[in-house]
């Protein structure tokens, strides 16, 4: 295999992936160098680092997301490559664009890649257009009278989503006609404040879906693979909680299951893919799945795969940015353990304050910081509880009853016994601002 390697990387991010990032880069022998705003000078990814670059005060917006500044770090350094992480300028294909015409290698999807699955219509049309399946819905003319057409065509109920965002930003169900042009004027609203661009598109809602993702994997030699799938349909807020693979949906027979992965390598294809990328489903009480969307970037949850192949993806990502051919870097694939991750946050909500003393006290003890934080992301607190989780658990377990008596014991343990879960669990600490309450959601499924 021949490889045009780089020797030092720049990670264009902060926090547990800064860290992640870092480690592996260290572990091949990469020179590393970690950037930073005046409220991470002394955070950890900033100390694994080799080097670090201060960018600016700490808002985001005068420091991980401005472009100059990390393109200056990476010259002043000797950076040959940058890796911009989850979130920040990951699915930027701007920002993509710009390390390429600096003469970096950006360690990612290419720009016009991003560029393409960052318009959810356009991703829509180009997935149907591959054999991928998609849920009947619409993406033409935005005006109220086109919007209640079309709906009339797909049929109730619909989903409303921002065609340019996600995170479940703007994203609403409409149940009757009646309800839609409140329906419409709010998404447009919370689609521009949040992501600059009001175009909406409609979907028809799957009842009780089921959200299965297949990782992919793509090289520059036009290889194209899948990792297996993830199941992330425990959610919050449109945001994921729980993780696992292989999924448990009864409906997910092995057929079933293998051309839902096929479906990911052939929106894979669509694209030319390179690097790693989610391609994420719903899957509906027959059987039957529909593409939602691509994310061109590691996952948050990644690691589920991870054990469950035994890959280190971001050591992965970094051979492919570097030539590597997929044929060669995983000649065989199986799948050697099923996992599961549960993701606790910081919940700052008014019930749990009710539910205990002890609960109020500390999130009183902290209000202050936490409106500083609010001020500083711009944020409010269930946003800030999303950015900025507390604790990660991971466990390889094939026994589902297990989880399922762990998870629904695991919110008190964690404040009361967190030494018998160490016995059990991987317990990983983040550094968390501000500090505050531990919460597990949900207990089961």
């Amino acid at each position: 295999m021949q490889l045009t390697p780089f020797s030092s990387v720049l990670v264009a991010n902060r926090g547990e992936i800064a860290c992640r990032i870092l480690k592996t880069c260290r572990a091949m022998g990469l020179r590393t160098i970690a950037v930073y705003s005046d409220a991470d000078a002394d955070a950890p990814h900033v100390a694994l680092a080799d080097e670090a670059v201060r960018l600016g005060e700490a808002p985001a917006a005068e420091s991980y997301l401005r472009v100059d500044r990390i393109l200056e770090a990476a010259r002043s350094t000797g950076a040959e490559a940058i890796h911009p992480g989850y979130g920040f300028l990951s699915e930027n294909a701007d920002f993509a664009q710009a390390v390429a015409d600096a003469g970096l290698v950006f360690i990612g999807p290419r720009p016009e890649t991003i560029r393409q699955m960052g318009s959810k219509a356009g991703a829509r049309a180009l997935m149907a257009s591959h054999g991928v399946p998609v849920v009947p819905g619409y993406s033409g003319a935005q005006d109220d009278a086109a919007m209640a057409a079309a709906v009339a065509a797909i049929g109730l109920p619909v989903l409303i989503k921002s065609s340019a965002g996600g995170g479940g930003k703007g994203m609403s169900i409409v149940r009757s006609l009646d309800a839609l042009p409140a329906a419409l004027a709010s998404a447009r609203r919370t689609a521009l404040a949040a992501f600059g661009d009001d175009t909406l598109l409609l979907e028809r809602y799957v009842e009780a879906p089921r959200h299965v993702e297949v990782q992919i994997f793509g090289d520059r030699h036009g290889h194209a693979m899948h990792l297996f799938e993830r199941e992330c349909s425990v959610q919050r807020r449109f945001q994921k909680v729980i993780e696992e693979s292989p999924s448990p949906a009864s409906q997910l027979s092995a057929a079933i299951r293998e051309r839902l992965c096929e479906a990911g390598v052939r929106a894979a294809r669509a694209l030319g893919y390179e690097g790693a990328g989610t391609v994420e489903f719903l899957l509906d009480a027959d059987g039957g799945f529909y593409f939602l969307e691509v994310n061109t970037r590691l996952q948050v949850e990644h690691p589920v795969t991870e054990l469950v192949t035994g890959l280190d993806l971001v050591r992965l990502q970094l051979l492919v940015a570097m030539g590597g051919a997929l044929t060669e870097l995983v000649p065989h694939l199986d799948r050697r353990a099923d996992q599961l991750a549960a993701r606790a946050a910081q919940q700052l909500s008014e019930r749990a304050t009710r539910e205990s003393a002890e609960m109020r006290e500390v999130i009183e003890g902290q209000r202050a910081a936490i409106e500083q934080a609010r001020d500083r992301y711009e944020q409010d607190a269930a946003q800030l509880v999303l950015d900025l989780p507390g604790v990660e658990l991971r466990q390889r377990q094939s026994e589902r009853r297990f989880w399922d008596e762990r998870l629904r014991s695991l919110a008190l343990e964690v404040e009361s016994e967190p030494a018998r879960i160490r016995g059990v669990y991987e317990v990983k600490t983040v550094r968390v601002e501000p500090a505050g309450l531990v919460y597990l959601w949900p207990m089961s499924r």
